[in-house]
């Protein structure tokens, strides 16, 4: 017996969940035993380290609390990423996933940023040496992993 799977890739998570809503409702797939599973793999993240705290001061502070300050910093750091560097302009605008998961200040003068992307996206950083413009300055983007190790055994992945 044929094992009728099929893998399937998104952009985004909003079109991988549409395209799931789509699938589930169609009832002839459903007929010939097809279902669909999510499978949630994580998706690129990038480091960019010394980020001039000057790429935020144009961020209205005035009346808002923590969180909403928060979330305008990180629309102003997609906003800068996006202004600089047409190819991650280009894919986000198809939908391609470019967020700010880490935004913290490590100085007066420097933010660490931590960005989730698309592995679209990602291999237009990469093709450009590794950098994403911001502002009137370059910086070296670097990949950041997430490695499981057992408390126990010190094995890794489990």
């Amino acid at each position: 017996s044929k094992s009728k799977k099929i893998a399937v890739g998104f952009k985004s998570t909003a079109l991988r969940l549409s395209g799931e809503n789509l699938l589930n409702s169609n009832d002839h797939l459903t007929e010939l035993g097809y279902k669909s599973k999510l499978v949630n793999k994580m998706l690129p993240k990038i480091s960019l380290f010394n980020v001039s705290s000057d790429l935020l001061e144009d961020v209205d502070r005035s009346s808002r609390d923590d969180a909403q300050i928060r979330e305008l910093e990180k629309k102003m750091v997609i906003d800068k990423i996006l202004e600089k560097n047409a190819d991650v302009k280009e894919l986000h605008l198809k939908s391609h996933t470019l967020a700010v998961v880490y935004l913290k200040k490590i100085s007066e003068h420097q933010y660490t940023i931590i960005l989730k992307v698309s592995p679209a996206i990602r291999a237009a950083i990469f093709k450009d040496e590794g950098r994403i413009y911001l502002g009137n300055s370059s910086h070296i983007a670097s990949d950041r992993f997430n490695v499981a190790q057992c408390y126990h055994s010190q094995g890794i992945g489990h």
